[in-house]
């Protein structure tokens, strides 16, 4: 009956879904999402950003070596989705502009080079994406000066 908040649960279970297992969670909430009720997702959002974010963060390194940039960007990609049904739109980029900005620091301190490289990229994208919004932009860099 509780599928989805089953789903999520696993992101939390003392056992840890591998990356492959997480991309599967995401894909499976990324294909129903037109099928849920709004009110629905409103109250799923909050509670997938916490979860995801504890899992991304509480990753190992050998986690942080198997996930892939395909799934980095479906994660983001069903949580912006997820999280705009329940908050405005600028509200909703603060805080997925936040998560990406996390997630690319957390990738940039790994020991993996490719995971590096790809943190930059992913850093660089989001200032460039602030570059026309300077407020925008000072916060990008605010919170990776806090972050690093």
């Amino acid at each position: 009956m509780h599928g989805f908040e089953n789903m999520l649960n696993l992101l939390s279970a003392k056992e840890r879904p591998s990356p492959d297992i997480v991309h599967t969670i995401f894909l499976l909430f990324n294909s129903s999402v037109g099928l849920l009720h709004k009110e629905y997702i409103k109250e799923l959002a909050p509670e997938m950003l916490n979860k995801t974010s504890k899992y991304l963060t509480e990753m190992n390194q050998n986690e942080k070596r198997n996930i892939k940039k395909d799934s980095i960007d479906l994660i983001t990609r069903t949580l912006k989705t997820f999280i705009s049904h329940s908050e405005c739109l600028d509200e909703s980029n603060k805080i997925i502009e936040n998560f990406g900005i996390s997630l690319a620091i957390k990738m940039l301190k790994t020991s993996f080079l490719e995971k590096r490289i790809q943190a930059i990229r992913t850093l660089v994208e989001v200032i460039q994406a602030s570059k026309s919004n300077p407020e925008k932009s000072l916060i990008a860099v605010r919170i990776l000066l806090i972050n690093i």
